[in-house]
């Protein structure tokens, strides 16, 4: 009795936070291509600009990592995904 509950409880949570997950990773991931459609839009691109393109790229390649190491499915298409992947 009290296993399933726990088991229950647990699937329940794992649910909440991979749907958690994948809101943040499409947030990452619209942060990436605002970043880089910055940096291919300005004349003179400055040493910030490219920093913060590349802490945008490593935060959505971490939660990409996450995701797929929990096995993590999205029913969802990503916004952005018509873009170049690992520009």
């Amino acid at each position: 009795m009290f296993r399933k509950r726990s088991i229950s409880n647990r699937s329940h949570l794992k649910a909440t936070y991979d749907q958690k997950l994948l809101d943040t990773l499409t947030s990452a991931m619209q942060d990436w291509n605002r970043s880089k459609a910055a940096v291919d839009t300005v004349a003179e691109v400055d040493g910030e600009m490219l920093n913060q393109r590349q802490v945008a790229r490593a935060k959505y390649l971490f939660l990409y990592r996450e995701a797929r190491r929990r096995g993590t499915r999205n029913t969802r298409i990503m916004p952005g995904t018509e873009h170049d992947f690992l520009s």
